[in-house]
């Protein structure tokens, strides 16, 4: 692991000693460390390079500006923790991490034993080298385009790609957690440019909200969904396929009757299909919303209130609208292990239940965070840690696999 750059913050200068005699004895030896004397100055952000961030302590504001400026500069890198940190710090720390879309590779405790602490370095080092090793290869793999390289991602390039069916659907399985048994996927956008590869959802969707392509792009991936949903029906794989809209398209006149009637001539039955609904602003309950919503829940389609916990998807929506389920957001299941955060779980768990909705946690990464979301209640959840977001041709390999291999109780 001698590979690793590591950046320990610690004020303690006993703490100092006892973290890098540790990184010591597995062979890390380049360290920068922050220890509130103003080392941070020295540092060249421009020229530094970062793969792992140790937050054992702060001394000052300073050393709390500096971890934003690695945030906001630096590539990507992992974090680990002190479960000692007091807990604003630890928020903060959370926060600036989740904004920035770094990786949380855990925490260690204040004796700092070495086994756990090198299970520990070795995680970070995996992650490492499976970033590069995805960086290296982009052969049918999502890649980063510069931001000086996208002007040829415009409105009109989007809508030539809706066009030609360009955008492709990706389905992400959502899981039981009691059962391990897949309940049914989000289907979700991506581009299958042919010069830049394929494209994730963040390099297009903000032009898409822009120029109103959501409802274009609805239709494009439920054409190509319903065919694979058709195909999975057809041979016993009775799953619910979700597609997310905007809420706005609720105002469009006919949506409901629309989506059904396609649902209907492709030969499934409507109870198989979710509405994830995200909002950018609030929606207007006008008779055409009023209709199209009643029109929906009376034909059997379900409706999800997204990413709840964030934005406008609040308790009051869910009091208005006929929803069925409930998809944490996953920035928050991220944090969830926090003691405010588990508490809100228990309390959103206890609300559902009172409700009769189900709960989705979105974002699962960790086995820690499946166990602990499995004691406050949560049903379901989806994320990387059962399935990255895959072709159809995988999802068939998926459920083959899943149908063939003994199915067992997942251990809590």
């Amino acid at each position: 692991m001698r590979s690793l750059d590591v950046i320990v913050f610690c004020s303690i200068g006993a703490r100092v000693k006892h973290i890098l005699e540790r990184l010591r004895m597995t062979g890390v030896n380049h360290t920068h460390v922050i220890s509130g004397a103003g080392e941070q100055h020295s540092l060249d952000l421009s020229t530094l390079t970062v793969d792992l961030v140790i937050c054992d302590s702060f001394g000052s504001h300073d050393e709390i500006s500096f971890f934003r400026m690695l945030c906001e500069t630096s590539g990507f890198f992992s974090i680990l923790k002190s479960d000692e940190l007091e807990p604003g710090v630890r928020w903060g720390i959370s926060s600036f991490l989740a904004k920035a879309r770094k990786y949380n590779a855990g925490g260690y405790s204040a004796s700092l034993e070495q086994a756990p602490f090198n299970s520990l370095l070795l995680k970070v080092a995996t992650v490492k080298r499976c970033v590069n090793d995805h960086s290296r290869s982009s052969h049918m793999r999502p890649v980063h385009v510069p931001s000086e390289s996208t002007g040829d991602l415009g409105g009109s390039a989007v809508v030539q790609a809706l066009e030609a069916q360009h955008m492709v659907p990706y389905f992400q399985p959502k899981t039981c957690l009691k059962t391990n048994r897949m309940l049914g996927v989000e289907v979700l956008a991506r581009w299958q440019h042919p010069e830049k590869g394929l494209l994730l959802p963040s390099l297009f969707l903000d032009v898409v909200e822009q120029d109103q392509l959501h409802d274009q792009l609805f239709e494009c991936l439920l054409e190509q969904g319903l065919k694979l949903h058709k195909y999975l029906y057809s041979i016993g794989e009775s799953l619910v396929f979700s597609y997310n809209i905007e809420a706005s398209q609720l105002l469009i006149e006919g949506f409901a009757q629309h989506l059904i009637k396609k649902v209907r001539k492709a030969g499934l039955p409507v109870r198989f299909i979710t509405l994830e609904i995200t909002e950018k602003q609030t929606l207007p309950l006008d008779m055409a919303s009023i209709e199209n919503i009643t029109t929906l829940i009376r034909s059997g389609v379900s409706l999800s209130l997204d990413d709840f916990g964030s934005g406008f998807s609040s308790i009051t929506r869910l009091a208005q609208l006929p929803f069925h389920q409930i998809k944490l957001d996953a920035g928050f299941v991220a944090r969830s292990s926090g003691f405010k955060e588990s508490r809100i779980i228990e309390s959103i768990v206890s609300l559902a239940s009172s409700l009769n909705l189900e709960i989705v946690a979105e974002g699962v990464e960790t086995d820690k965070q499946r166990k602990h979301l499995t004691q406050l209640g949560i049903d379901s959840a989806q994320g990387y840690l059962f399935h990255k977001p895959m072709d159809g041709a995988a999802l068939v390999k998926v459920l083959v696999a899943d149908s063939t291999a003994p199915q067992f109780m997942a251990q809590g």
